[in-house]
């Protein structure tokens, strides 16, 4: 079997559930199977998918009690029965019969290909990487993956079954944000050969809200999560071995500055959505104090501008900013 493809669930509505199964086709040269595991869901979502696998005969179901979507995607891992492995998100799609047989005789441990994201009116291609395809250089991968988001997360991507369970590459369940990017961080750290196949293969519906929603409830753990993904990207430029030293300069400032600039959103969105607990507001603040002081005189006017104003507390200019932002991106939305 070629591919064994890895769906959490976790009380997905049944509209969607049939939107992401019934967009997986492949051509009769690729043998796959589709393992669901139904992350412990309060709705009859187990009775929906029962009936569906009755006409679809390549379909595993898999019910645990909740555990988090990294023990369900562990789970499939564990089951698996391909020789590469794909997650797909149960309210996401694929785009059928987009794979192709001899995609799977490369010899790589992780091939990336491109995704589709569709936001509201708007479909754009998030590209793993720029140019064709060819085999991938994995300090060029490295520093894809610590200075942008594009390659984070598993989706879009084939892992070679074998390559993930020798190594023991599973999912952190004691994070509840970031541990995508910190499982692809890792199997990119343990591989010795991967590629990049230019072709579009799967369909990110992007849901702004869900992720402020977990902000709103978690904001503790969510502080934790980043800073332990952070200083995994940190250690990888500075103790890695990959990078010359002004390259290491380079990527650290990077580094810092997204730091200040994902703690200022943080702020931000908690500000207009939930409220600030003076704690968390103290936590932030401390962080990207920490952040300055090593980017230094280097940073950017933008980001010391976000940064004056969670350090200095200018808490006035923040929550005009707050506002702002809570603005620009609920028209931003409506207009997609």
């Amino acid at each position: 079997m070629l591919l064994s493809i890895i769906i959490p669930v976790y009380n997905t509505p049944a509209e969607k559930l049939e939107r992401c199964f019934a967009s997986i086709q492949y051509p009769e040269d690729i043998e796959y199977e589709i393992i669901v595991v139904d992350d412990g869901s309060r709705t009859r979502v187990g009775d929906y998918i029962t009936e569906y696998k009755m006409h679809e005969k390549r379909m595993q179901y898999v019910y645990q009690e909740n555990a988090g979507v990294s023990a369900a995607r562990n789970k499939g891992i564990q089951l698996a029965k391909g020789a590469y492995v794909m997650f797909v998100d149960s309210d996401d799609t694929v785009i059928p019969y987009s794979l192709e047989a001899g995609d799977f005789s490369r010899g790589a441990e992780i091939i990336f290909l491109d995704i589709m994201v569709r936001e509201r009116r708007k479909e754009y291609v998030r590209k793993s990487f720029e140019g064709h395809s060819a085999v991938l250089d994995k300090k060029d991968v490295l520093t894809r993956a610590i200075t942008t988001s594009k390659i984070n997360g598993p989706f879009g991507k084939l892992f070679d079954r074998d390559f993930l369970r020798s190594r023991q590459l599973f999912f952190n369940t004691g994070m509840i944000q970031g541990e995508d990017a910190e499982f692809g961080i890792k199997a990119v750290l343990a591989a010795d050969k991967m590629m990049y196949i230019e072709r579009c293969v799967y369909l990110y519906w992007h849901i702004f809200a869900s992720g402020q929603d977990r902000l709103c409830r978690y904001p503790d753990q969510i502080l934790r999560d980043r800073q332990i993904l952070y200083s995994m990207k940190k250690d990888i430029v500075r103790k890695g071995g990959f990078f010359e030293s002004h390259t290491q300069e380079e990527l650290l400032l990077r580094l810092e500055e997204s730091n200040i600039d994902g703690l200022f959103n943080i702020w931000t969105s908690l500000y207009v959505n939930k409220g600030l607990d003076q704690n968390i507001g103290k936590k932030i603040a401390d962080e990207a104090d920490k952040a300055g002081n090593l980017a230094g005189k280097k940073i950017s006017g933008k980001v010391k501008m976000k940064y004056d104003m969670l350090v200095h507390h200018n808490r006035n200019f923040i929550k005009i900013a707050a506002v702002l932002r809570y603005i620009y991106i609920s028209l931003f939305a409506k207009l997609k």
